[in-house]
């Protein structure tokens, strides 16, 4: 990871936490001693809320981004909180353990059954539903929290308050490590430029790999278009996909000269993501 990712990663945590403690130096006294337990029970409680109630706040926003996607009949294929995940695999989604850092903090994708439709609304809708749900959820919990008294106060105020957080942190700020935010990419999707042509033959090229489980249907003229892009991160995946094209038609000479485009990008990408898309 980089200067500049890990300064784009600390910036969404900063603006995250800050957010967080903003609303918590405003709360009246007499509402933060509700965070406090008064019993065993309460005790016990609160503790496991500290540890539980962040990746439940971080399910809730993924769960809005697999929702919008299920809704407009695309298909799970990757879900992933902290070390629980859920991925598609031969037509079947099966349970794993996640040891990817890089997913640790929460990831969503879904595909389309068939490339139909206007493929920049459909995912607008998916990128725009994690945030909502954040805040929404985040409202209701806090709700919650205020207006009822009961063992699990902790639990409510704790995903209340980060999801707010994550809210911000995923609208606020450009980028949260390697990805964009959902702010971010909504942006690049819905600009009528250059970018928005550039995520669009992204969205379209990694859709077809996924439902024809190889490259050989990819277009060559939008991968290359992808990769004029200015962030490096999605230049790698217009060399990806052009890398696979060729692979996928045994046209051995040309997959070479992408593959050593490729390896000027190996210290960007996580080793697991690497690893996983078996560049060899």
């Amino acid at each position: 990871m980089n200067k500049k990712m890990i300064i784009e990663s600390l910036l969404g945590m900063v603006i995250g936490g800050v957010a967080m403690f903003t609303f918590l130096h405003f709360i009246p006294k007499e509402l933060l001693l509700k965070f406090y337990p008064k019993g065993d029970f309460e005790t016990f409680v609160f503790f496991i809320s500290l540890l539980v109630g962040p990746f439940f706040a971080i399910a809730l926003h993924e769960l809005g981004h697999l929702t919008a996607g299920l809704l407009q009949k695309h298909q799970l294929q990757l879900f992933v909180v902290a070390f629980f995940g859920l991925k598609r695999e031969n037509q079947r989604v099966r349970l794993f353990f996640n040891k990817e850092m890089q997913y640790f903090g929460g990831v969503c994708a879904t595909s389309p059954i068939k490339l139909e439709g206007n493929l920049k609304i459909q995912f607008a809708r998916i990128l725009g539903a994690g945030p909502l749900f954040s805040l929404l959820f985040g409202g209701v919990f806090l709700f919650l929290f205020y207006y009822f008294d009961s063992a699990w106060n902790g639990f409510n105020g704790i995903v209340g308050l980060i999801s707010i957080a994550l809210f911000f942190a995923t609208t606020i700020p450009s980028k949260s490590g390697l990805f964009f935010t959902d702010r971010k990419r909504l942006q690049r999707l819905l600009n009528k430029g250059k970018v928005g042509e550039i995520e669009l033959a992204l969205l379209q090229a990694s859709f077809q790999m996924l439902l024809d489980q190889n490259a050989k249907n990819l277009e060559i003229n939008k991968l290359q278009l992808i990769q004029t892009d200015t962030e490096p991160v999605v230049q790698f995946w217009g060399f990806f996909f052009e890398y696979a094209y060729y692979k996928d038609h045994q046209n051995t000479e040309k997959a070479t000269l992408l593959k050593n485009n490729l390896l000027n990008y190996q210290t960007l990408i996580p080793k697991g993501i690497w690893k996983s898309l078996a560049i060899d």
